[in-house]
């Protein structure tokens, strides 16, 4: 992941260049909300202000307190197909996400809600949904309650194929 730079003097978030459309559309929400360099209020944040072709690609994770875990409240319908598995309702810590749960996604997920700043990742993803899929372009954002903790995670992730599906690869032979 890459800490998204917030440029002082001209008081804005500096992405990297975002190709996937979904997650550039969450960055692009979300810093516009970033007053200041400030993180926006989860209460100001609706995907309702994002265009509807890329909710399917959102997920949502808020912090419940007297854990530390984060809960699933969002699992966009392209998430749940790619990863198998609909996940929301559940905590991060026991959805047994395939091959990100407990191990770099938990600890990503708290380092955002330490530090306060927006993360970007693009490159091999840590599971493998289908099997052909293997690139992941996301982004993670925080949102704060009215006394500027972080209450909650905003992200969206887009998967990239790496060639052909493997049943049409071997429907060639």
């Amino acid at each position: 992941m890459t800490d998204v730079i917030y440029d002082s003097t001209n008081r804005r978030f500096i992405w990297p260049t975002i190709t996937s459309e979904p997650v550039q559309a969450l960055a692009a929400h979300w810093s516009a909300l970033a007053k200041n360099g400030q993180v926006p209020l989860r209460e100001r944040f609706t995907p309702l202000d994002l265009p509807a072709r890329g909710w399917k690609n959102l997920f949502l994770l808020d912090l419940c307190p007297a854990s530390g875990d984060f809960l699933v409240r969002v699992h966009g319908t392209y998430l749940v197909e790619s990863s198998g598995g609909d996940f929301t309702g559940r905590r991060v810590n026991e959805a047994e996400i395939p091959g990100s749960t407990r191990t770099a996604l938990y600890r990503l997920i708290h380092r955002i809600a330490e530090i306060g700043a927006p993360q970007y990742y693009k490159g091999e993803t840590l599971f493998r949904p289908p099997n052909w899929m293997r690139d992941v372009e996301q982004a993670l954002c925080p949102l704060a309650d009215e006394n500027g903790r972080i209450v909650s995670i905003i992200g969206a992730a887009e998967f990239a194929p790496i060639g052909k599906p493997a049943e049409a690869a071997l429907a060639e032979f």
